[in-house]
């Protein structure tokens, strides 16, 4: 620290003490030598009268000038002494010593602006604007009082421990009735002098603010506006070229704050700011409009952020299949809470999207789900062993994380799933411990927690990428930035559409972040669920901007905030980091996940906990490299594709096994559709049966593409069995299976029926009856995109155990 007028006015600092000077400057007693430069010395000196230490300088400059001169300059500065304000160093006395005038100020600890500029350019751009704003203030103040500077510089202002600036060397300020130094000299530090200190002239305030805003620019920058050769190179450029603009050089420097500094240096007067009041009042403002967070506007539901995301996620061609499958799996689990849906439901949605289906029947078959593992092959399977509730959140957790990280080219969202994934383990680690029930939905309200901000990077990247700017640049909160740019918080974003994908509320409100302080003790399940997501993204956020000491002080004060909700020791808390960490190696190969390219993971790693990423695993029904559901299935390829063939044979096994205990019928029949869907990668499958009548055959559930439509058209009449006027009727006569490759012969020859023209119109279908003690009661239809060998070879066998299957299943309902 140094004292004030220690390094002003281009004094240079020497803290040596005042050997060989004269001990008393006027009744003050010198301590030592603060500073030396052109206009003379500055003391630390002792009042003997108040009993406090002042610093004393002496204007050398004007030490021959005229005694009447001498006595108006002390006047002038008397003058001075009556500016107070919390940002000007106040002049406490002004005389003569022999032949020199001196000053007294009050003694200030602080940094020179200059220092500060010198170890830490540029500063950040809230504290470069929140200082000038001080700064501003106490010119303001002077300027009023009919007084001004003329000579401010980084050298003469004092920075106080609390960031409070202090103004010094007002005492050499004359009054604007007399501008110019009464030693003829021009007054000023050269790259700080505004255009008219080089002409003659009196000086008006507005050089004060062209001045300050050459220093806004070095606060900003880190570089001074003008610069030469020489001083006379220096004046030229002032008065002649115009600086660059602030964010050519600081990116952190938005298109406002540049308009606020080119201002305050425009050459012509006109141009410039007319009071320090006006520009203070403008840069207050541009701290102030992110504060307000007007941004985009509105209630959070109807705001205009929301709204885009929402509706890029309807049309966009990459994005619908993800946000309706969301709102699709949330539908059907609330129906299932009031018995309106079936296991076959939940899995039709899943099975829409072939990677969800295959990372699903990873995880549970995986130690995530460790009574299970290597158990479950179907959907249809996992919804009936493990529950609608809890596929329904493994579902979504794993549609979310997968969406981010695989349609994301931004390496930091990429990341940031994965951290999303690491709160939602520590969550679940938690809730275990705990034996709290319904753990998996404290997973996903972990990783849902942070949802608007990875939406608002995910499809607002530019916006994002403001956000986090204004957040730099003025020092914002998180929440206020993202409410100046966008209207509403990312917490207000991420909860509208979590809304609108349907989650229910107890996982909404879990997207709210806790307030400061200690947390209380939940009253309900859903106050623990909201604590949990909190507890467990506070620790991911320590991990990611903390290291070594520092991350220990912060894993600390998190544990003491979380003591009455969720007691657990710092040591506790790093297990369970260990735990997670260990979790995400597990499951790298499950969700894709590069542990080697994460700098979250690396963080982790950092502290010395390693990931072990096992070998991928062969699980029953997981099929990386099967074909996309609908794609044309040769022969030829049928024999080279073993993945398929091991989830024909491991879903008959599977069913064959549930065959044995307790089940309902529709959830055997669903299992059987599943494995012959994904099995033989058809485009569609449906199951229809014959009403009472045994007049219609009408579908009853199905997979594949635009099923929900194609149940409400797949009916027909079946004819009278010695007259089948069409393939289907046939089908349903004879009691035969039926497979056409090619449907332009059987299309020709008029023998589709119109329902199925209108309605699906399939390259290539095959029909298998199901038939019960001679009667056929039932369909099984499947089809292709494409024509081309619906089934052959040995895997008509597979069509007909499953069929057989089926009718085993039927005959034990009745």
């Amino acid at each position: 620290m140094q004292s004030a007028a220690a390094n002003g006015s281009g004094y240079k600092k020497d803290r040596t003490p005042a050997q060989g000077t004269q001990v008393k400057i006027g009744r003050f007693k010198i301590l030592k030598v603060l500073g030396k430069g052109a206009q003379g010395v500055v003391y630390l000196a002792q009042d003997p009268n108040l009993g406090r230490e002042v610093a004393i300088k002496t204007l050398d400059a004007y030490r021959n000038i005229s005694l009447e001169k001498r006595e108006r300059l002390i006047k002038e500065a008397k003058t001075v002494s009556k500016l107070k304000h919390p940002n000007v160093a106040p002049l406490y006395e002004a005389g003569s010593h022999g032949d020199r005038p001196y000053l007294v100020f009050e003694h200030i600890e602080g940094r020179p602006l200059k220092e500060i500029l010198a170890q830490e350019k540029p500063l950040k751009v809230s504290r470069a604007v929140k200082l000038m704003i001080k700064i501003l203030a106490g010119i303001g103040s002077a300027h009023k009082a009919g007084i001004i500077h003329k000579d401010l510089s980084p050298n003469n202002i004092m920075v106080e421990e609390d960031d409070t600036p202090r103004i010094m060397d007002f005492g050499i300020s004359i009054m604007m009735t007399d501008a110019k130094s009464q030693s003829g000299q021009m007054a000023g530090t050269v790259n700080y002098m505004s255009p008219e200190h080089g002409v003659e002239g009196p000086l008006t305030p507005q050089a004060d603010i062209f001045s300050l805003g050459v220093i806004l620019f070095e606060m900003l920058t880190g570089r001074t506006a003008f610069s030469g050769e020489n001083a006379y190179a220096v004046l030229y450029q002032i008065a002649y070229e115009t600086p660059p603009k602030p964010s050519s050089i600081n990116s952190n420097v938005d298109d406002k704050l540049d308009r606020i500094v080119l201002k305050a240096l425009e050459k012509a007067l006109e141009n410039r700011y007319s009071s320090a009041d006006d520009m203070k009042a403008e840069l207050e403002a541009w701290l102030k409009s992110d504060e307000d967070g007007h941004g985009m506007g509105g209630n959070p539901e109807s705001n205009s952020a929301v709204e885009f995301i929402l509706k890029r996620m309807r049309y966009k061609k990459d994005f619908p299949t993800f946000s309706s499958n969301v709102i699709e799996i949330n539908k059907k689990a609330s129906m299932a809470g009031s018995n309106m849906a079936s296991a076959a439901d939940l899995s039709r949605v899943i099975l829409k999207d072939f990677s969800l289906t295959n990372k699903l029947l990873r995880l549970v078959n995986s130690a995530f789900y460790g009574q299970f593992a290597g158990k479950i092959t179907t959907v249809s399977r996992a919804v009936v062993v493990l529950g609608f509730e809890e596929v329904r959140m493994a579902a979504a957790s794993l549609m979310l994380f997968d969406h981010i990280q695989n349609k994301s080219q931004r390496e930091d969202l990429k990341d940031a799933s994965v951290k999303a994934f690491m709160s939602g383990m520590i969550a679940k680690e938690i809730g275990d411990s705990m034996q709290m029930k319904g753990v998996e939905e404290a997973l996903v309200c972990a990783m849902l927690h942070n949802l608007g901000r990875h939406l608002a990077a995910f499809y607002l990247p530019d916006e994002y990428d403001e956000i986090k700017k204004r957040m730099i640049q003025k020092d914002l909160s998180e929440k206020h930035a993202s409410k100046s740019i966008l209207g509403v918080s990312f917490e207000e974003l991420g909860m509208a559409v979590a809304k609108n994908w349907k989650f229910p509320d107890k996982i909404v409100q879990t997207l709210r972040t806790l307030p400061p302080g200690n947390v209380d003790r939940p009253k309900t399940p859903e106050e623990m669920l909201r604590n949990l997501a909190n507890l467990s993204n506070e620790v991911c956020e320590a991990v990611s901007n903390s290291k070594g000491n520092d991350r220990k002080k912060v894993l600390d004060s998190i544990a003491r905030r979380y003591q009455k909700s969720v007691p657990l020791s710092t040591k506790k808390i790093e297990g369970l980091l260990h735990g997670a960490k260990d979790m995400i190696g597990k499951y790298a190969n499950i969700l894709d996940i590069d542990v080697q390219k994460s700098p979250f993971i690396k963080a982790i790693e950092d502290e010395g906990i390693a990931t072990v990423v096992p070998a991928a695993e062969a699980v029953p029904g997981a099929l990386p490299g099967a074909p996309l559901p609908g794609a044309p299935l040769q022969e030829s390829s049928l024999s080279e594709t073993q993945e398929q063939v091991s989830v024909l044979i491991t879903g008959i096994q599977e069913i064959t096994n549930a065959m044995l205990e307790e089940y309902k019928l529709n959830d055997m029949l669903f299992m059987v559709l599943e494995t012959m869907y994904r099995g033989f990668g058809f485009q569609r499958v449906l199951f229809a049966v014959m009403n009472n009548t045994k007049t219609t055959m009408t579908a009853r559930f199905g997979f594949g593409l635009d099923m929900d439509n194609l149940l409400k058209k797949f009916s027909f009449d079946v004819g009278a069995p010695n007259n089948p006027r069409d393939v289907f009727q046939l089908c349903v006569a004879q009691k035969k299976d039926i497979r056409i490759d090619d449907i332009k012969i059987l299309h020709e020859k008029g023998k589709l029926p119109k329902w199925y023209i209108d309605a699906v119109l399939a390259p290539a279908f095959a029909l298998y009856p199901v038939v019960v003690n001679n009667q056929c009661i039932g369909m099984f239809y499947m089809d292709r995109e494409q024509p081309g060998v619906v089934i052959g070879g040995e895997h008509h066998n597979y069509i007909k155990t499953l069929r057989n299957q089926a009718v085993m299943a039927i005959r034990h309902a009745r």
